[in-house]
């Protein structure tokens, strides 16, 4: 399941998906670093259990990963940037942990959370008919925009939520000061195709996205520095290459997190990168959105931008 174009790249028939230039002023200053990590504790969600603690096992998380993988697809479909999928995540996650709602109202919550996050993130937003459309006509234009203000109620109007996306940059710009000759924008592209599968996992919804985006950034890089390790030193130069235990001291100074914490997240996201079968084949119980033409198969090649390709690369 893609959620990312490849460089240059665009859908057939979706207007191009433009992505502003890294200024290394904004993600190699510390203080900016600093406001997000102190601002992300701010948009966790209330409840670190809500599935029994607010909704009372009325919502399971089978049907958390249900809606998300229906989310992830309009995504797709919409060409929107990976941020829109995890940011209105984020306001689903929130809404649910304040806030108890039938079954019956999930699909209607994600709408209006995928709505919203257009809104504030997207340069173009995301008609209510659209949604409407996307879900085969189970939902309606008026229920959509009352919950719409439901939702921001709910959730004091704050909506500019920090979320793991926001780190992966700033990460990147950090750790590529080790001298490996990798593509900083392949890094980038695998790091935030990982965060959209950990979103959608249930299991990572109660953790710092600080500690989930470093996880996506340092699992992506593992094969690379774990083959350093094997030619270390190196016999041109004679001189010692990084490790991955470089690049986690690095991270671990940089969001103030346990080395251990770091390396469990990345033994999560490395199971569910060998389970991600079953999060790119999920059931249609929400319907399916409009799919645009596929990449050219050049495209394809060049930037392994699906989640299973994610998956055999990073294990290769």
């Amino acid at each position: 399941m893609s959620v990312l174009l490849p460089p240059g790249g665009r859908l057939s028939g979706a207007s191009p998906s433009l992505r502003a230039y890294s200024d290394p002023v904004i993600f190699r200053d510390d203080r900016v670093l600093k406001t997000l990590l102190r601002k992300e504790i701010k948009y966790l969600p209330a409840s670190k259990n809500y599935f029994s603690q607010v909704q009372d096992n009325e919502l399971m998380p089978h049907m958390r990963k249900e809606v998300s993988h229906w989310m992830l697809e309009i995504c797709e479909a919409e060409n929107c940037h990976p941020e829109i999928f995890c940011l209105a995540i984020n306001y689903l996650d929130r809404f649910l942990s304040i806030c108890k709602i039938a079954q019956s109202q999930l699909q209607l919550l994600a709408s209006v959370c995928l709505l919203v996050a257009c809104k504030v993130r997207q340069h173009r937003p995301l008609p209510a008919s659209k949604l409407v459309e996307y879900s085969d006509f189970n939902l309606d234009g008026l229920n959509i925009m009352e919950w719409e203000v439901l939702l921001l109620s709910k959730l004091d109007w704050d909506m500019s939520s920090v979320i793991a996306s926001d780190f992966v940059e700033h990460i990147i710009q950090r750790v590529r000061l080790l001298p490996l000759g990798w593509n900083p924008e392949l890094i980038r592209r695998h790091s935030e195709t990982l965060v959209a599968m950990c979103s959608a996992h249930h299991s990572f919804y109660a953790l710092a996205p600080s500690l989930v985006a470093a996880g996506c950034v340092l699992t992506t890089l593992r094969p690379l520095l774990e083959a350093t390790e094997v030619q270390n030193p190196d016999p041109d130069t004679h001189q010692r290459l990084p490790s991955l235990q470089n690049a986690i001291d690095i991270v671990e100074k940089m969001i103030f997190i346990e080395k251990m914490e770091v390396e469990q997240c990345m033994e999560n996201i490395e199971c569910l990168v060998k389970n991600s079968k079953a999060l790119s084949s999920p059931s249609q119980v929400f319907g399916t959105p409009k799919k645009h033409e596929s990449f050219s198969d050049e495209n394809e090649e060049e930037t392994p931008t699906k989640v299973l390709d994610v998956a055999e690369q990073s294990h290769n």
